[in-house]
C-alpha cells in the first residue's frame, strides 16, 4: 500500500512546490513480470505512456522486460500534505516518505466489480 506521489513537476519547467498535495492511495493488487514486447501491444488503454516508451523501458538495462501493476486505487477525502525534500526531486519511481502518514478516509476510483472487469482482459493478455 503508498500513496502516488505527483509527478511531472519537472517537466512543466516549474520547480516542484513547498508542499506536495497526495490525493491518491493505492494497493498492488498483482505484479506481472512481462518479458515478451508483443504481450505490451494493444494495451495502450490501460497505461500512460507510447508505444515508444513502453520499448524503450521494456529494453532499459541489461535484462529486457517489465512489470505490470495492477493498482487498486482509492481517491482521498482530502489531500495528505508532505513538504518536499530535495531527495524527492527527479525522475523517481519511489521514495521514501520521512515520516508516517495519517490517512484520511477515501473511497475507491473503481468499484470492485469494475476493476476486476477492465483487469480480466489485461491479466489475460499478460499471462498468455
Amino acid at each position: 500500500e503508498f500513496l502516488l506521489f505527483p509527478t511531472r513537476f519537472h517537466e512543466q519547467g516549474a520547480p516542484p512546490p513547498a508542499v506536495v498535495e497526495m490525493t491518491l492511495f493505492a494497493e498492488l493488487d498483482e505484479a506481472v513480470r512481462v518479458d515478451e514486447l508483443g504481450r505490451l501491444k494493444g494495451l495502450e488503454e490501460a497505461h500512460g505512456l507510447s508505444w515508444a516508451d513502453v520499448e524503450k523501458r521494456f529494453h532499459y538495462g541489461s535484462r529486457p522486460g517489465l512489470t505490470a501493476l495492477f493498482l487498486k486505487v482509492w481517491r482521498l477525502s482530502r489531500p495528505v500534505l508532505v513538504e518536499d525534500a530535495g531527495r524527492y526531486d527527479g525522475c523517481r519511481s519511489w521514495v521514501e516518505l520521512a515520516g508516517d502518514v495519517a490517512l484520511p478516509p477515501a473511497t475507491p476510483v473503481l468499484e470492485a466489480d469494475v476493476f476486476r472487469a477492465k483487469a480480466a482482459p489485461i491479466r489475460k493478455q499478460l499471462h498468455g
